[in-house]
């Protein structure tokens, strides 16, 4: 984290009332992977691993899927970019998706000139259009049938052929184009191989998603493979309706590790939510305190190994951060030792990580508020 001036401690909340301590990734396009606490290189060793799995190339086919129709040909890797089937299914379910669009907006027309009524109007897009049309036909059934003989029924009958046309018309390209969409995720399928080397080799790539809280089954996406294989539940929060309240705007559960996301899509940017109960904001002389620690990491971490003592390194830092909010709730002082189970490496590298102070007051300083604390 950044402690300057220009970026303290922040508390957001959900809307259901959770509280959370924001925690600031870096904005290096890899927020989302730093965010659920695995770099891009071991998301993609898993995620080619685990290909055999049903659910897990169903979620990285739909976030193929979704690549391919708002991003452009050029910004993709070679294998993808010159991957020619892979297009001209995308050119074709385009063409179909197009003739569609001109079937529903002649037959918007045709209820509308009809005199349909509101409900069966609305119907276009609650239920679809050949559900609407479909709908219109038996009121318009009904209605000739209690019509008397003549001229007014006999119009009622050639709507209702012109009706059953349009549904007829409706129904093939619709079905026309459902079938070009699946013909095209059998081609995202078969690039499941090449997608994943890129997401793990181009750190351009950010973590992408399906949003949907696994009521719908077009979400899902790289985040959604990737907490699978991980066996995390993320779930991803951005401001909604009541901001700046927080609402849940997606949640892929696979795991009993939680990792909360703050999705800011402004920026594309993800920062990481840590839940928190009783805090309150920091004061200055805290804050102060904190600033050292970040200096301190900056400069020693990057000379620790990845492996199990930087873990418990890391997670003893982060817990200094909730500790020092608890403590500062009310006044009211931490009754336990909140590092107390940690490995005996956190000795060193706490050592280490003091010795980047720099000065001697300040190590005094750390070390009695670190009791305080603890």
């Amino acid at each position: 984290m950044d402690w300057s001036q220009n970026q303290r401690l922040q508390v957001r909340f959900g809307e259901d009332g959770e509280r959370f301590l924001v925690e600031h990734m870096p904005a290096d396009h890899s927020c989302g992977f730093h965010g659920i606490g695995i770099d891009r290189r071991t998301a993609a060793a898993l995620l080619l691993q685990s290909l055999g799995d049903p659910e897990v190339k169903d979620f990285l086919a739909s976030d193929l899927l979704a690549a391919i129709q708002t991003g452009e040909r050029s910004s993709f890797p070679r294998e993808l970019r010159h991957d020619t089937d892979l297009w001209t299914h995308l050119a074709d379910y385009y063409r179909r998706q197009e003739a569609l669009d001109h079937r529903r907006r002649e037959a918007t027309s045709f209820l509308q000139d009809v005199g349909a009524s509101a409900v069966v109007q609305g119907a276009v897009e609650r239920l679809g259009l050949v559900e609407a049309l479909r709908l219109f036909f038996n009121e318009l059934k009904d209605k000739a049938a209690s019509l008397p003989s003549g001229r007014e029924k006999l119009l009622a009958f050639q709507l209702l052929a012109q009706c059953k046309s349009q549904e007829k018309e409706a129904a093939a390209t619709a079905a026309a184009t459902a079938q070009a969409l699946e013909r095209l995720r059998q081609q995202c399928v078969r690039c499941i191989s090449a997608y994943v080397s890129w997401v793990g080799s181009d750190d351009t790539f950010w973590l992408s998603f399906l949003r949907g809280c696994g009521s719908s089954e077009h979400s899902g996406g790289l985040l959604d493979a990737i907490a699978k294989v991980a066996g995390l539940t993320i779930r991803v929060w951005a401001e909604g309706h009541q901001a700046p309240l927080l609402s849940l705007l997606h949640e892929a559960r696979f795991g009993s590790r939680l990792v909360n996301l703050w999705y800011q899509s402004e920026l594309g940017h993800f920062d990481r939510l840590v839940p928190c109960t009783g805090f309150c904001e920091l004061p200055a002389e805290l804050v102060e305190y904190l600033e050292p620690w970040e200096k301190a990491a900056k400069k020693s971490m990057p000379e620790l190994q990845p492996g199990p003592e930087l873990l418990s390194c890391l997670r003893a830092v982060q817990q200094v951060l909730r500790s020092a909010c608890v403590a500062v709730e009310r006044g009211v002082a931490v009754t336990e030792r909140p590092w107390q189970d940690f490995s005996a490496a956190w000795d060193t590298y706490q050592r280490n990580l003091l010795q980047g102070l720099g000065n001697r007051e300040a190590h005094q300083r750390a070390t009695s508020l670190n009791l305080q604390i603890m």
